[in-house]
């Protein structure tokens, strides 16, 4: 059997008009070529897979060229073929890894002195320079505050910080950025035409996202990929092989989150483990979700373009970007990143995912309507199960007629008391979850204070100020007003203000009865004809 060269080593570009990416790095050195201005120390930053030696390669064989295209090699000379096939004599690579130590450096000092024996140039190209020692920091100083002549170094890093400043301060300095997915995948699909592989855009668009802005990587990924893949690469083939979740499962995923399903998320969660799914990939694809929701929330339609998902995923979030304010998704954000943090020392990484995305849910709807929302789920069934059929599809009728009743019922301004408005705020908290549940669930922490001279008054506890300056912001206080006047047919306007929280006794004292505000369970006990035990604050 040949032997098999992998595809990024035989797609390596070979002149400077070929990097991907960095025009900022290979026009510079084109022209330093071009000019014959060319350094006797250059610094190569940047992460992995973004061209460091595959520059410093072609920079080696531009310098050496016995038949130079302008400034680009020919790669045809016996020069180019040499440096190419890595067998030349003075264009030595060294990986600083494995050879950090002063008298390895010691070395290449020694040799760095004496002429070329084959090229017009000695080149050294020191890869992750940055593990090199102290001492052996020190000793190539010294080489490089008096080179010799016809010598060049280039020194390549991914964490040029480490460096002493007195290598940085006589280096020429280039930064490697990280590849754009858009040019990845302009040079996959180029490859995939080019190796006789097909590729579905979408596949190659997956595999350009995950690559992480490192071609190296993506034509790594891409391979392998086409190998599992004996009728073409499509997007599956690729999730599969990656361990990536479909992009519309995460889009469910995020509806569970934003109604409060906490056991439907962590559902969904427990079958993408189970299909083999990587979790920190499942981080990486819900922060990535929560970004799109920040953008469409702060810059409107001007930021779907930047939102890299398809047309149904773009139409979801739109939707979902206006059921909540802004501060939302960055304290979303803020929660996720905090417990990827905690997942590199975890043992447990599902157990991490499924309490980050718990607490999501609970950012989107407060504690006490959870709590209320299952005690009362957990009371219906109870009840469900001594109650006839025919009840409880004669309750859910009545529930359905509600805004029915509303409408034959018109008030009158003069009519309006704060009482008529307490007995209704059920009813109008419902209407209110139809339209706008991030709405409904903050005024839930409210409670109707008074009602005066066509101002209704609502009270926040002093800890719910997120609430109150939430609800009272201009869109959603006209929401209320509005409906509030079709409601009741006289226009009212709606003050939210902040009171000190009540005393430990005062609180438990207002268990004992059902609070107007507390409608899911009110309800309930209409329904059921139940009686109330005890209804508790989880903070008491």
């Amino acid at each position: 059997m040949r032997e098999y060269i992998s595809l990024y080593r035989r797609l390596r570009p070979p002149r400077f008009s070929d990097i991907v990416g960095q025009p900022h790095i290979s026009r510079t050195l084109s022209n330093a070529v071009a000019t014959g201005r060319v350094n006797h120390a250059y610094l190569f930053c940047g992460p992995r897979g973004t061209g460091k030696t595959t520059t410093a390669r072609i920079l080696a064989k531009a310098v050496n060229c016995l038949d130079p295209q302008g400034s680009e090699p020919c790669n045809q000379c016996s020069s180019c073929i040499r440096i190419g096939k890595g067998s030349s004599l003075d264009v030595v690579e060294i990986d600083g890894a494995s050879n950090r130590g002063i008298d390895e450096i010691r070395e290449l000092r020694e040799k760095a002195k004496l002429v070329p024996a084959e090229e017009k140039f000695k080149v050294y190209i020191v890869d992750e320079v940055h593990m090199l020692t102290g001492e052996a920091f020190n000793a190539l100083l010294k080489t490089l505050e008096e080179p010799p002549q016809r010598t060049i170094f280039i020194l390549a890093t991914t964490e040029p910080h480490k460096l002493p400043e007195t290598i940085l301060s006589r280096c020429q300095r280039f930064d490697f950025r990280r590849i754009s997915s858009k040019e990845i995948e302009d040079y996959l699909k180029k490859a995939a035409a080019d190796s006789g592989i097909k590729a579905d855009a979408e596949a190659l668009s997956l595999i350009a996202k995950m690559s992480g802005g490192s071609l190296r990587d993506a034509l790594s990924l891409f391979e392998q990929c086409a190998l599992f893949s004996e009728n073409g690469l499509s997007k599956e083939n690729v999730e599969l092989i990656l361990g990536k979740a479909d992009d519309s499962v995460i889009m469910n995923l995020m509806k569970d989150v934003f109604e409060g399903n906490a056991a439907g998320a962590v559902e969904i969660i427990e079958d993408l483990v189970s299909q083999g799914r990587d979790i920190s990939y499942i981080f990486n694809d819900i922060m990535e979700y929560i970004r799109g929701l920040l953008l469409a929330a702060a810059a409107g339609d001007q930021g779907l373009p930047l939102i890299n998902y398809d047309e149904e995923i773009l139409e979801e979030i739109k939707k979902q970007a206006d059921l909540f304010p802004a501060e939302i998704f960055f304290k979303m954000a803020e929660e996720l990143a905090d417990y990827e943090r905690k997942l590199k020392w975890s043992n447990q990484p599902q157990l991490i995912l499924e309490l980050a995305v718990i607490k999501l849910c609970a950012l989107c709807i407060p504690k006490a309507e959870g709590k209320i929302a299952s005690a009362a789920d957990k009371f219906a069934k109870a009840a469900l199960v001594e109650r006839k059929a025919e009840t409880s599809s004669a309750a859910g009728r009545d529930i359905l007629n509600v805004q029915d009743k509303k409408e034959a019922e018109p008030q009158r301004e003069k009519d309006l008391d704060f009482e008529t408005i307490r007995d209704k705020w059920p009813e109008i908290m419902g209407l209110i979850k139809k339209k706008r549940i991030s709405l409904h669930a903050l005024l839930l922490e409210g409670m109707l204070k008074s009602y005066s001279g066509g101002v209704l008054t609502i009270s926040f506890d002093d800890k719910y100020k997120f609430h109150k300056e939430t609800v009272e912001q201009g869109k959603n206080k006209k929401f209320i007003e509005s409906l509030l006047k079709k409601y009741f047919n006289c226009p009212i306007e709606v003050s939210f203000i902040l009171e000190e929280q009540k005393g430990e006794q005062e609180t438990k004292q207002g268990n004992r009865r059902v609070p107007d505000e507390n409608y899911i369970v009110k309800r309930a006990l209409e329904i059921f004809e139940g009686e109330l035990i005890d209804l508790k604050d989880e903070n008491l």
